[in-house]
């Protein structure tokens, strides 16, 4: 994966570069090490931010949280209703 990924120079009009953050044994381990490094990215956010731009960067965490949670409470929806039809 690591090897696909470098080959990859632009998305679209942009210019674009991948830069490894964590290399680790699970998914889980992964997950928390993004949760960790998000946070810390977050803060380092907080110190330059005015309040207002803080909470507007507050608010579309919220928005993205509330998308993810939304589109994976349809997926397992979806997934228990294919697995209700096969049975």
């Amino acid at each position: 994966m690591l090897s696909a990924l470098a080959t990859e120079k632009r998305i679209g009009q942009v210019d674009a570069f991948y830069r490894t953050l964590h290399v680790g044994g699970t998914i889980r381990s992964c997950k928390k090490f993004l949760a960790k490094y998000n946070r810390e990215q977050l803060n380092i956010l907080a110190k330059d931010a005015s309040p207002e731009s803080f909470r507007q960067i507050q608010q579309s965490l919220l928005d993205s949280a509330a998308l993810a949670l939304a589109s994976f409470t349809s997926q397992r929806i979806t997934q228990e209703e294919n697995s209700d039809e096969e049975t």
